[in-house]
């Protein structure tokens, strides 16, 4: 059981403080690996590309970094309805929270067609320039 100093009393009930659980080493397993991979395969990308030419080099950057702004609106997305989503589950009410999530992986699905459209329309125009 938690301890006294870590209970929170609040007008939607008792809540634990946001004291690290103890188990928050598992928690944070997946990320930190996750984010390490991520380094090592970035810089393997950067080491290959690199071999080839200068503008492979840049459309390789250039492609992540599309990448990267896809990945920052998605996770908006996704991470902005997660506490909402938590808290209806919390509740008990398990369609509002199926309904909020389905909104959220639709909105995120509506921004990835509508990026798509716009890069198969302009990716001549925007690489053609480049390389």
């Amino acid at each position: 059981m938690l301890e006294d100093r870590f209970i929170q009393e609040t007008s939607e009930g008792t809540l634990p403080s946001s004291a690290p659980p103890s188990d928050s080493k598992r928690a944070i397993a997946p990320a930190v690996v996750d984010l390490l991979f991520m380094t090592l395969t970035l810089m393997f990308e950067g080491v290959l590309l690199g071999r080839y030419s200068s503008a492979a080099l840049a459309g390789g950057g250039m492609g992540l970094l599309v990448l990267f702004f896809l990945f920052t609106i998605f996770l908006t997305f996704v991470m902005g309805a997660a506490m909402p989503i938590s808290r209806l589950l919390g509740a008990g009410e398990k369609r509002k929270a199926e309904g909020l999530l389905g909104n959220s992986m639709g909105m995120a699905l509506t921004v990835a067609v509508i990026f798509l459209i716009v890069s198969i329309t302009m990716g001549r125009f925007i690489f053609g320039g480049i390389f």
